[in-house]
């Protein structure tokens, strides 16, 4: 056990220990604080369905049930922290930590198969790797390092599901991001930030674009990134060149298979397999219910609980030039439906003062106009089928947010 760990113990009421968080990280901390001799008492969790039951062996209570005795160790992989250390801080709770220590000393690869995990091994190690990257990167000030960045390379797919979280369900007249403002924009990015843990390469289907190796050269001319991710429906097979550029070790493909509509996934991973590029198969069957495009009509307060919980507050989003601090952001304001919302987005075109607007939306948003117009994205929203096509595009019927 770490001397930070072990001051944590010697110094509170070890007698109340919460872990914060369930879900597949939750499982995985859970073993880990076990593993390192804390001794648990019960499970906090914000999802009103999973109050009363267990998790792990042990109860689960709401927040309101946080006393300001209570030990809290943070379960949550994603940036809703400053969220639940707000929700701490007003139980007037002190003791309150992240769990990257506790992770970096577990032995937890040896165990991922006793866990009951939805993730494969390769991605629960992808969750804990950008966990630890995050956390690092809060305390790095006034370096900026990103966790994510998704580059749409364009909004065109070989699919039309009605549930899709990026809402290409929406577009009329989908096009493919002009490479150029693209190129420009990636260049001025990754001169301006200090770091990036991944670059996630997405549509609509980014296979279908025909800047995928513009894009990768492009990438590949800069160091202060860690690993470039393409996400594909498992439809397209890509032309031999591209797959000699996804062999770079610096490359995942990672394959979302829906299914009979991804009728070329099993095809796509064989591929991968035999020239030895990195790849994650999953069979996906159901999706957050986060597809659609509604007035929510909530308080400023109300939208900034979605924002703080949201499990995508945190990955910047490249489309058409400009950054956002959420994918559902960038294509409200892409479909035309957000008014007032310039301060949500930043020009990558123009380099003034880049660095500071750029962290401005990345770090310093506690919430977004566009977070009226979405049901949030986290573990309490609503479950649907994933991969369920519609024959036409969904009609925008909602008024300005």
């Amino acid at each position: 056990m770490t001397n930070n760990l072990k001051n944590n113990i010697s110094n509170s009421n070890m007698e109340n220990v919460v872990v914060f968080g369930t879900g597949n990280f939750g499982k995985i901390v859970v073993r880990a604080i076990v593993d390192c001799g804390i001794k648990i008492t019960k499970i906090c969790d914000s999802n009103t369905s999973n109050w009363g039951t267990f998790f792990c062996g042990y109860p689960v209570v709401g927040p309101d049930e946080l006393t300001e005795n209570d030990v809290v160790y943070l379960a949550t992989n994603i940036s809703n922290r400053k969220f639940l250390r707000k929700i701490c801080r007003d139980k007037n709770i002190q003791s309150v930590f992240d769990v990257d220590n506790i992770l970096r000393e577990s032995s937890w690869p040896s165990y991922h198969g006793e866990l009951d995990l939805e993730w494969s091994l390769d991605r629960a190690q992808e969750v804990i790797d950008l966990y630890l990257f995050d956390i690092a990167s809060e305390t790095e000030l006034p370096l900026l390092k990103v966790k994510s960045l998704d580059v749409v390379l364009t909004e065109r797919c070989s699919l039309k599901c009605v549930d899709c979280s990026n809402l290409m369900q929406y577009y009329q007249k989908p096009i493919g991001a002009e490479v150029e403002v693209l190129v420009e924009s990636l260049e001025h990015f990754f001169v301006t930030v200090d770091y990036v843990s991944e670059i996630r390469l997405i549509g609509g289907e980014p296979l279908v674009s025909k800047n995928v190796e513009r894009v990768l050269d492009t990438i590949f001319a800069y160091s202060n990134f860690d690993k470039i991710v393409l996400y594909t429906n498992g439809t397209v097979i890509p032309k031999e060149s591209i797959l000699k550029k996804f062999q770079d070790p610096r490359v995942w493909v990672k394959i979302s298979d829906y299914g009979p509509v991804s009728r070329k996934a099993q095809l796509l991973a064989d591929a991968c397999k035999s020239l030895n590029i990195n790849c994650i198969h999953e069979q996906v069957t159901e999706w957050e219910d986060v597809g659609r495009i509604l007035n929510r009509d909530r308080t400023l307060d109300q939208n900034k609980v979605v924002f703080g919980n949201c499990c995508v507050n945190d990955t910047l989003t490249l489309l058409h030039g400009h950054l956002y601090a959420c994918p559902f952001s960038a294509h409200t304001d892409n479909l035309g439906v957000l008014k007032n919302a310039e301060a949500d987005k930043v020009n990558l075109l123009d380099l003034e003062s880049l660095k500071e607007r750029i962290q401005s939306i990345y770090r310093d948003k506690d919430v977004l106009v566009a977070c009226n117009l979405c049901n949030g994205r986290d573990h309490i929203v609503a479950k649907v089928i994933a991969g369920v096509q519609t024959k036409l595009p969904l009609r925008l019927e909602v008024s300005s947010a």
